[in-house]
């Protein structure tokens, strides 16, 4: 979100025309019986730094809670510091169609979406297109788009929006091995727990689509880690 004004009045809108409820009130409603009507609950995924210096302080303005799901692994900068389709968003699609077909060896199949032909890929291999077209074009890495640890913290020590866990490096789950699927999901939630010091209760799958991204072997992990 660039627009203050905009997010603002958004805000304000949903806050007239809603109850704005957190997700304590949504699980109630869910598995304890609770009533809740005409409710609204505001999600923000990644962890863009939007979601610090425009979208919370209009949060706290109006009083309205939400959640946040982020990664540890990039609010930490371990290793790198965007997700890959942060890197890959202005890079000019022909060129990356032909580093996928030539370099990855991947058939790119031109009925299909650009994102749909990415989600042939697993993330490390997302990783090394970037690598190839940065070394290929003389592109540097950007420079960190995300919240850090400490904004991540401050947010949720005061209590409003919660924190959720969003994996470690957003891949499309679906095409991970098992291994890795499990991993991205059990350690985003490990170590956000790790870094927060209290269990994390609220989880997004990336990219978000039923099926294509995440299957129901991504609800089992997600499932073993419920406390």
């Amino acid at each position: 979100v660039s627009d203050v004004d905009w997010f603002e009045k958004v805000v304000a809108y949903l806050s007239e025309k809603y109850e704005m409820i957190d997700t304590r009130q949504l699980y109630d409603y869910y598995y304890n019986g609770k009533k809740i009507q005409n409710a609204c609950l505001i999600t923000v995924d990644d962890g863009h730094l939007s979601s610090f210096d425009t979208i919370y302080p209009v949060l706290k303005k109006y009083n309205v809670p939400a959640v946040f799901f982020v990664s540890p692994l990039i609010a930490q900068r371990a290793g790198a510091n965007n997700f890959w389709f942060q890197e890959l968003s202005d890079y000019n699609q022909e060129d990356v169609i032909e580093i996928i077909s030539e370099e990855m060896g991947v058939v790119y199949d031109y009925s299909s979406s650009f994102t749909s032909n990415l989600r042939k890929l697993k993330v490390d291999g997302l990783k090394q297109v970037i690598q190839i077209y940065q070394a290929k074009h003389h592109v540097p890495a950007k420079p960190s788009l995300n919240m850090t640890i400490e904004q991540i913290k401050q947010i949720d020590r005061e209590g409003l929006v919660e924190i959720g866990a969003h994996t470690l490096l957003h891949p499309f789950l679906a095409t991970e091995t098992a291994d890795r699927a499990k991993r991205e999901i059990v350690e985003s939630i490990n170590q956000l727990e790790e870094i927060l010091q209290h269990p994390i209760r609220s989880f997004a799958y990336p990219n978000g689509t039923p099926i294509l991204d995440f299957t129901i072997r991504e609800m089992e992990y997600l499932k073993e880690t419920s406390v």
